[in-house]
């Protein structure tokens, strides 16, 4: 992640600021206090052995007024960020079930509308924020084919597993590939919606 981060940063141009990379785990990092003006985590927290913890930590960097930001997808289902549901039912079908919950780990924090965006508010609250909101953004997964799309499960910790039987890699990529074809558009992409919670705190003025 860190290697495309600076990749595109390069794109930049000359006049574009600096930028410090830094890899640390989020649940042990000592960052300077009151230093930075704004925080993002983009689905990072749903990750996290404790969220409102990293939280604390975010909270405790920014600096008086600070913002800080954090993407969380909204629960896989059949009609929300389809192609995590979709890949927890494929492998469901081909007999993995002891891979299904890591694999819908990802949509499973939150929950759906009203009691995930409730969940944020409060973890923000708990944390130390102040001024918490949540609201819902509406994107997509885009793939430039069907075999690209099937190819995300290869990406999961079950991913090397799953690929290294080839029968059984045949029978989910056969299953998976019939589940996503409603999404194949005429160029022969794949395009699924994507649901997100986006949730704002704001750290206190004293």
């Amino acid at each position: 992640m860190l290697a495309q981060a600076k990749a595109k940063d390069k794109s930049r141009g000359p006049n574009a600021g600096a930028t410090s990379w830094m890899e640390a785990d989020a649940m042990e990092m000592t960052l300077p206090a009151r230093a930075f003006d704004r925080a993002y985590c983009q689905q990072g927290l749903q990750f996290m052995t404790d969220p409102t913890e990293t939280a604390k930590r975010v909270l405790k960097a920014l600096k008086p007024g600070g913002h800080f930001t954090c993407a969380i997808w909204t629960q896989a289902t059949a009609e929300e960020n389809q192609i995590i549901y979709h890949l927890g039912e494929a492998l469901r079908d081909v007999g993995c079930e002891r891979f299904v919950a890591v694999a819908v780990k990802p949509m499973s924090w939150a929950r759906s509308r009203p009691e995930g965006a409730a969940k944020i508010e409060d973890l923000l609250i708990a944390a130390g924020f102040i001024n918490p909101d949540v609201c819902v953004e509406d994107g997509d997964f885009t793939f430039p084919d069907l075999p690209t799309a099937v190819e995300i499960a290869k990406v999961g910790p079950y991913g090397e597993e799953l690929a290294s039987d080839a029968a059984l890699w045949t029978a989910f990529a056969e299953n998976f590939s019939r589940r996503l074809a409603p999404f194949v558009q005429s160029d022969g992409s794949v395009v699924v919606p994507a649901r997100s919670f986006v949730g704002h705190g704001v750290a206190p003025w004293n």
